[in-house]
């Protein structure tokens, strides 16, 4: 390294500049401006301090050294045409600092940038990273769910295959069939393309028709068992399921599985044969509260009236179940 001298500066630097030889510091407009007899003022206050004879004996050989620095300092910059290249050269030398001082402005900026793009990227990965573990945790929640369902439901088949033909009645004519729907799709010819039916699937179908329950029906023909999956889907409420029944084009599912088509379990005109037998019936209890009726004789066209009228709602129970188990 260059030694400093006792201004602070290296004595190579001073050396190539002159100005700095004399001890003038500043801009460049200063260095230009400064006129050839404050140069030689400049140099004769440099010169009582420099002198040999000012100094002690011990740094007298530095002095002069010195001293004749600052006097052909003191020459280049009082001869024009030798200042002239001095201050040509300082100045190529100022530009090319100016310039490495801006390269290194933009150098720090584009280091910055880079940093403050990789803060990003790192914060990006870590969302990421914690979106995949809700995925993982809400997937593992579903499995588990599916799991203690799929469970459930062999439980029940197990039940069902072992309790006899009267409980099956009991349970199909618990059924609430007018908040019932049919549901009925095609299986999957490709089962690794597209997902087969269970009963969560149902359930997200018909979200938007408050479903509550879902009940998986058995098909008795083979043929169809393999081609055709069904099941009774139950609303919350009537208006629910007929809201259901109105889509003509069938219920979009999500996760490639088929689509499923829809009818109202009970028909219209059932309804309409319930609302006609409750109608009599509220009838007769009103006919009853004011004055009930003689007990009509014990004849043989009496009993005959009341046998046919046995047949005929034994007949309106067997039809309404046939039409309920399709």
């Amino acid at each position: 390294m260059a030694a400093k001298t006792r201004n602070g500066h290296d004595e190579d630097d001073d050396e190539s500049d002159p100005y700095k030889t004399l001890g003038i510091y500043g801009d460049e407009e200063l260095c230009l401006s400064i006129t050839r007899a404050e140069i030689k003022k400049v140099f004769r206050k440099l010169a009582l301090k420099l002198h040999p004879d000012k100094r002690p004996s011990q740094e007298r050989e530095r002095a002069a050294s010195e001293f004749e620095r600052a006097r052909k300092a003191c020459d280049v910059l009082s001869n024009d045409e030798e200042r002239q290249k001095v201050d040509e050269k300082l100045r190529a030398k100022r530009v090319r600092k100016r310039e490495l001082e801006r390269e290194s402005h933009r150098r720090k900026q584009l280091r910055e940038k880079l940093e403050a793009r990789e803060r990003e990227g790192e914060k990006n990965r870590d969302d990421e990273e914690a979106r995949e573990r809700k995925k993982r945790k809400l997937a593992k929640e579903l499995e588990v769910l599916r799991g203690k369902y799929e469970e459930g439901v062999s439980e029940e088949k197990k039940r069902a295959r072992t309790n006899d033909a009267p409980a099956r009645a009991a349970e199909a004519e618990a059924l609430d069939l007018r908040r019932a729907l049919k549901a009925a799709w095609r299986k999957p010819q490709n089962p690794a393309k597209e997902k087969d039916h269970d009963a969560p699937s149902l359930f997200r179908a018909f979200e938007k028709y408050n479903a509550v329950d879902v009940i998986f029906r058995e098909i008795a023909d083979a043929k169809k068992r393999k081609k055709k999956g069904s099941a009774f889907v139950i609303c919350k409420t009537r208006e629910d399921a007929v809201r259901a029944s109105e889509e003509k084009d069938g219920i979009e599912c999500d996760g490639g599985r088929p689509q499923v088509f829809v009818t109202l379990a009970k028909t219209r005109a059932l309804e309409e044969a319930d609302a006609m037998q409750r109608k009599e019936e509220d009838f007769e209890k009103a006919k009853e509260k004011k004055a009930p009726p003689p007990l009509p004789p014990k004849t043989e066209d009496f009993e005959k009236d009341v046998l046919a009228r046995m047949r005929k709602i034994a007949e309106e129970r067997k039809k309404a179940a046939a039409a309920a188990a399709e």
